[in-house]
């Protein structure tokens, strides 16, 4: 991080003083000096608003005999929200206002009668910290959101916007944690669109990409706001649904399948044709003790509607429930999904 010579001499700076010939001496010595943005003020009650309008870099409070209103002020622009505080320098004469100075919120002081070098050295160090002070904070914050972005990134898919299978495995089995907990339901759809092969192979895999994004768009379309969309693989996507009833869930899945099929896809002037889609329904705690349990279940029944004729909704078969609870691995429900497509044909 780098501040130059320039940056300081065009930060903001406000003079405020009991005494106007003593203020436009000073604001002559900081103008002389170089600096492009300086005000001058002998109200100090008026240096809250005057921060607020043109937020200063620095506020050189020049203190008369008397300065209780320069303490107030100084006081008073503590109070603003952080990003708005100036840095604030006082100048006195009397030794019991230095220390009053600081523990009123001044950074520093400089005793009268100084020098206008001792000044100008004084505002020009003060200033260079602040500036440094402030591109750290906003380097800070570019960090802080590319660690964020980079978070996103690890759970989502970069083709559909969707979220994808790492977060399914990290955020499903706490979800049926936390149903269990709280004595509510949980709905699985699994989502497979119908001979998508038969798009690539005609279209091209761009085209094939068109057509996962439309549907990625049209599943968002019926989220509610605690609903979770992911894209599970290939072609398929999985919806949670938190919270919902097994005829809420199937009723969701049919507005989906509908939606599916009512797609227009048209590439470059080119009508991909209609795509429609088979769908597979689950619920916590009827069809599957765990996560894993839910996901096989939700597939079952997917592949009962892909051998039922394609282009329609399935619940998944009540199914006796095994005692122990396991893990939602990757590779159980891996293997279930090769399993069904190798019975069947997408």
């Amino acid at each position: 991080m780098t501040i130059t010579g320039s940056d300081i001499l065009n930060a903001g700076i406000l003079i405020i003083g009991g005494q106007d010939g003593d203020v436009r001496a000073l604001e002559e010595t900081l103008t002389d000096a170089g600096y492009s943005r300086v005000a001058a003020s002998t109200n100090p009650a008026a240096a809250t608003k005057l921060q607020c309008a043109d937020h200063y870099d620095l506020i050189v409070f020049d203190m008369p005999a008397d300065g209780t209103a320069g303490f107030q002020a100084i006081e008073a622009l503590r109070t603003l929200d952080e990003s708005d505080v100036p840095t604030m320098l006082a100048i006195t004469a009397r030794p019991e206002q230095r220390l009053r100075a600081l523990n009123a919120g001044a950074k520093d002081f400089v005793a009268k009668p100084a020098e206008p070098l001792e000044i100008l050295t004084r505002i020009h160090n003060m200033l260079e910290v602040r500036l440094l002070n402030i591109e750290a904070k906003n380097h800070g914050k570019v960090l802080e959101q590319l660690v964020q972005d980079l978070q996103e990134q690890a759970v989502t898919d970069p083709l559909t916007g969707l979220l994808n299978r790492r977060f399914l495995q990290e955020f499903l089995p706490r979800e049926v944690m936390k149903a269990n907990r709280h004595g509510t339901s949980l709905a699985v759809i699994m989502v497979d669109l119908d001979f998508f092969k038969r798009i690539n192979d005609a279209f091209g895999h761009e085209a094939g990409d068109l057509v996962l994004r439309k549907v990625a768009g049209t599943i968002k379309n019926t989220f509610r706001g605690s609903d979770v969309a992911c894209r599970y693989g290939g072609e398929e996507f999985v919806l949670i649904l938190p919270g919902a009833t097994l005829d809420g869930a199937r009723q969701k899945a049919e507005a989906i399948r509908v939606s599916i099929a009512g797609l227009e896809l048209i590439q470059r002037e080119r009508a991909l044709g209609r795509v429609t889609a088979s769908l597979g329904v689950a619920i916590y705690p009827d069809h599957g003790a765990d996560a894993d349990e839910l996901v096989r279940a939700a597939d079952a029944a997917l592949y009962a509607a892909k051998e039922g004729g394609r282009n329609r909704v399935v619940v998944a078969n009540l199914e006796p429930k095994k005692a122990v609870s396991l893990p939602f691995k990757r590779a159980s429900a891996d293997a279930a999904l090769s399993t069904r497509k190798g019975r069947s044909p997408a």
